[in-house]
């Protein structure tokens, strides 16, 4: 395989991976999680845009370093919205997260919520991540329909293994229009 396609096998990778755990149940919980709460006019899109792929757009900073995605996959199949982000210029780095939106609204990650977020970093890669009862965040929809959706994230994300430094990560300014 090509370094190009090497690269966009592991953005789809890692966005199959993140819709796999969003539709995982919580572990440990027999809790429904609880409905998103309604966006506020406040969470409008941060300047400046992200570049446009095929599939949409996306940037966001990771511990302040600002990513513009090259490459962009998203679905939306079974109640499940997976998108993954990613620049092979910019140190291999893909962002992908997934969640089970009922509308726009702000949906959090935390220990009742099926959302969850992957970042990896580098070749070989290091990775961090959100999900049941591991770091934190949010993600914003402002629109979602069968054809695209668009919105806002951030996230804390924790090492994959101890072994990683440094042992969090910091996703923040993150945007994302996207079609299916």
């Amino acid at each position: 395989m090509s370094h190009g396609s090497t690269f966009l096998f592991r953005l789809m990778c890692c966005a199959l991976v993140a819709a796999a755990l969003a539709a995982a149940p919580a572990c440990g919980s027999n809790e429904s999680p609880t409905a998103p709460t309604t966006a506020s006019p406040a969470a409008a899109t941060p300047t400046p845009s992200p570049t446009s792929t095929a599939h949409g757009s996306a940037s966001f900073k990771v511990d302040g370093a600002p990513i513009t995605a090259t490459s962009v996959t998203a679905t939306f199949t079974a109640g499940i919205l997976a998108i993954g982000a990613g620049s092979p210029a910019q140190n291999n780095t893909i962002l992908s997260f997934a969640l089970t939106p009922t509308g726009p609204g702000v949906y959090a990650l935390g220990p009742l919520s099926s959302a969850n977020a992957l970042l990896l970093v580098g070749n070989p890669a290091a990775g961090w991540n959100a999900a049941v009862g591991i770091g934190s965040g949010s993600i914003t929809l402002t629109s979602l329909s069968a054809t695209g959706a668009a919105g806002t994230f951030s996230f804390t994300l924790n090492a994959a293994t101890s072994s990683i430094t440094p042992g969090t990560r910091t996703i923040t300014d993150g945007i994302f229009n996207v079609t299916f």
